[in-house]
């Protein structure tokens, strides 16, 4: 049987800046979107989440499959972060640290740390002053899931 790459296909649509809008597999009869691609992730993370925010991620590919997270409410609500596998991030209101949020004054200068291992999120306090909360239980380590609720100081932060 011979091997036809999906590549093959597909009949690209361009939008004017030149990036790919959607993919038409005309053989099989399939249109592939932005939106699409968006629900296969949030039912496959780790395997599909290529552009995790659809269309509003094209030119982040690099932060793209991870898990993510929204910063939701405090100084600074609307900011985004993706972490890999193997990676963490800091937060406080150091300037050093990866999510430094200095505008909030209840959160100690390295409060927390979120890291990712096998497939899975974990926040850790690390002896801030005001502790780190999941869900607003108090918590020194705490695995995350899928709309699990971090907060720290005034900072809520979502688990995407």
């Amino acid at each position: 049987m011979q091997e036809t790459r999906i590549e093959q296909l597909a009949d690209r649509e361009a939008e004017p800046t030149g990036s790919l809008k959607m993919i038409h597999v005309g053989a099989a009869g399939l249109s592939i979107d932005w939106d699409d691609l968006d629900e296969l992730s949030r039912a496959t993370p780790l395997l599909a989440r290529i552009y995790p925010n659809g269309g509003a991620d094209v030119n982040h590919f690099q932060a793209a499959g991870g898990l993510g997270f929204a910063i939701s409410a405090g100084p600074a609500a609307g900011r985004r972060i993706t972490l890999a596998e193997g990676q963490s991030a800091g937060i406080g209101r150091s300037p050093d640290a990866d999510i430094a949020v200095e505008a909030d004054t209840f959160m100690s200068r390295r409060h927390a740390h979120i890291s990712v291992q096998g497939g899975a999120a974990v926040v850790q306090d690390d002896g801030s002053a005001n502790g780190t909360f999941v869900n607003g239980s108090r918590v020194t380590q705490q695995a995350l899931r899928p709309g699990d609720i971090i907060s720290v100081g005034q900072t809520q932060i979502r688990v995407e």
